[in-house]
């Protein structure tokens, strides 16, 4: 999977194959949110460095409900299910499940502007970089890199990491609504 293609619960996190990930899910349903409307139409931008949408042919998503679960279906590729949670403001971290380990969740974090989302997406290995350009190490989120996977054991520790890598990192990922 790799990192853009779930952005936003989308955080089409299409995962690459260093992730955020946790055995079992740090979201339930009953403690998801659920800013986005189901049959949502996103048009799919991949961002430069500078945060500027790369001269390609963007993807095309829609976003539908099923049960507790929102379903994220981008053109060509199977749908993926995960739910959403407020981390606060217009910070969402985005829960998937990971289709290719049972049991295992994937996150990502997206940050709401206007009628748009834009997606963080990093891999362990570079947010242990990002962490240490800013004088942290993995340890200061209570995890560790294991084989390329950042595993997190509870929601608060989680949301630590992705609220530093959103006041620290850059989107790669724009989701355009309606578009």
């Amino acid at each position: 999977m790799s990192i853009a293609r779930w952005a936003f619960i989308l955080a089409s996190a299409g995962l690459l194959s260093a992730c955020f990930v946790s055995k079992g899910d740090l979201i339930a349903p009953k403690d998801a949110d659920y800013p986005i409307a189901s049959g949502t139409t996103l048009t799919v931008w991949k961002l430069d460095e500078a945060g500027r949408r790369k001269n390609e042919t963007p993807g095309h998503a829609v976003v539908t409900r099923d049960g507790a679960n929102y379903v994220y279906t981008e053109t060509g590729e199977k749908p993926v299910t995960g739910l959403m949670k407020s981390a606060g403001g217009d910070d969402f971290i985005v829960l998937f499940h990971d289709q290719d380990h049972p049991g295992q969740s994937v996150y990502g974090l997206v940050r709401r502007s206007g009628d748009n989302w834009l997606s963080y997406g990093v891999t362990c290995p570079d947010f242990a970089k990002l962490a240490k350009a800013h004088g942290k190490s993995l340890a200061d989120f209570h995890t560790s890199d294991d084989g390329g996977n950042c595993a997190f054991m509870n929601y608060d520790d989680l949301k630590t990491a992705m609220l530093f890598l959103r006041a620290n990192g850059k989107p790669d990922t724009e989701y355009a609504a309606g578009k």
